[in-house]
């Protein structure tokens, strides 16, 4: 009968788009997880540097879904062979839009092993010495100069070294990621001659809020201090060690002076190793980095270079 054959027919046709169907979707998903790894390893190789280097390794597979791509990663900080660990992520698809092309959420348990490692692999010591040191204070101060501080600067090899003291703290906010750092500062002046040497000693706690953002292929941090506490300032001359009273003086050279040094370094250093890794190579379109409460999410459209993506569809085909 007529009704049986259309039921047989409608059947096979049936089954024919459920397999065509599932075919597409598998191969589909395979394209997901061949994305995800390739995305993976330049992430990988991006986010390294000597002993640094942070485990991005997917937790579990790639999930495709209506309008993208979800994957899951471990953003472990590892130094040598120590690596961070993390406890249960707070992270939820509903955090992201999905107006943009890649999403990057990235937790303050993410951020702060990774600066920790910086900071244990001796990243944040800096030397300032002569003419350089001597153009920071020409930078006008509303409280006068001491004449210890005078003395050392007009000395002929005046030099000084910054270093933490401890491992940074942070913490992400809608206002910016707060940064609390132990300083200790040294100032030394050698007395030809044979005469005696001056240092000067400050340790401090300075606590700033940065703001990042990306534009021509460079980075931008945005840093106000908040808080500045000098623990205590002594200087030595000779055998002699004398107590600094002038407080304000030392805020006021780590706020207008202190911090923008450090961002002149930071600003540079992170766009040349970022550009080391071939970022300046993608075509990055108005990258956003959004400051949320224990997170950032950076948030972008781009380009893949031609030689990247030829790579990739060398390996899918």
């Amino acid at each position: 009968p007529g009704w049986i054959k259309k039921l047989f027919t409608d059947f096979v046709s049936f089954t024919v788009k459920l397999v065509i169907k599932s075919q597409i979707c598998k191969e589909i998903n395979n394209l997901a997880n061949i994305l995800a790894g390739f995305i993976q390893e330049r992430a990988e190789l991006f986010l390294s540097d000597g002993d640094i280097g942070v485990d991005i390794s997917i937790t579990a597979s790639p999930v495709l879904k209506a309008s993208y791509i979800e994957s899951h990663h471990k953003g472990l900080a590892r130094l040598g062979n120590a690596t961070a660990r993390i406890s249960d992520s707070a992270f939820s698809p509903a955090l992201l839009t999905e107006s943009r092309m890649l999403y990057f959420w990235i937790s303050d348990q993410v951020l702060g092993p990774l600066v920790s490692a910086a900071h244990r692999d001796g990243r944040f010591v800096r030397h300032i010495a002569g003419e350089e040191l001597q153009g920071l204070f020409r930078t006008n101060l509303m409280a006068a100069t001491p004449d210890f501080m005078s003395q050392l600067l007009s000395s002929e090899s005046p030099e000084a070294k910054v270093w933490s003291l401890s491992d940074p703290q942070l913490w992400t906010t809608p206002q910016g990621t707060f940064v609390v750092e132990r300083l200790r500062e040294s100032e030394r002046v050698g007395v030809r001659g044979g005469g005696h040497s001056s240092v000067f000693l400050a340790p401090q706690e300075v606590e700033v809020v940065v703001r990042a953002s990306y534009a021509d292929k460079k980075l931008f941090l945005d840093a106000k201090p908040s808080q500045v506490s000098i623990l205590k300032a002594s200087t030595w001359v000779g055998n002699d060690l004398k107590e600094v009273s002038d407080v304000d003086f030392l805020k006021e050279v780590v706020e207008k002076i202190g911090v923008p040094k450090v961002v002149s370094y930071l600003e540079p250093g992170l766009t040349a190793l970022m550009d080391s890794h071939g970022l300046s190579l993608f075509e990055l379109i108005d990258p956003e980095v959004v400051s949320q409460q224990g997170y950032v999410i950076v948030q972008l459209d781009f380009g893949f270079p031609h030689h990247l993506l030829v790579e990739f569809l060398q390996r899918t085909l």
